[in-house]
Parts: C-alpha cells; structure tokens; sequence
C-alpha cells in the first residue's frame, strides 16, 4: 500500500485517448484517468509519455501546451 501512495505524490492524472478510460481512475488508487483535452483546459506543468512510440506525434500534436510553458518528459529518450 506504501508504494502506491507514492505514486500518488509523482502522478496526479493519467491521460489515455480511449474513451473507454476517460474519468475513471487506475486500479489500487486515486489516480482519475483524463481525457486528453483536459490539460489544455487546465494547465499542467509536465506530462510524462509512456507510450514511447507515440512520443513524436504526441508532441507535434500539442505545440501549443509546450508554447505555453508545458513541457514532455518520455520515460524512454
């Protein structure tokens, strides 16, 4: 249960484009799951890619949330 709380302090949402997911949260703790409009809604100051194929495309799509300060972090350079 400890390594879960931890989590808690480094992730505070996920974000996943299935609908299937969108407002749910990730089994075990009370990380919601968000649709990816939600950031530029609210704005966050780093969002962590772990789908790693995806990671070009990701950031091309979303030049505007880096233009304002937001920044990628892929957990695979």
């Amino acid at each position: 249960m400890e390594n879960r709380t931890c989590v808690k302090y480094i992730i505070s949402i996920l974000c996943d484009v299935d609908e299937n997911y969108g407002w749910k949260y990730v089994p075990g703790t009370d990380i919601q799951i968000v649709p990816p409009d939600y950031y530029k809604k609210k704005m966050v100051n780093q969002i962590m890619i772990f789908a790693t194929g995806y990671a070009d495309s990701i950031i091309g799509e979303n030049s505007d949330y880096v233009n304002n300060g937001g920044k990628f972090v892929k957990i695979i350079s």
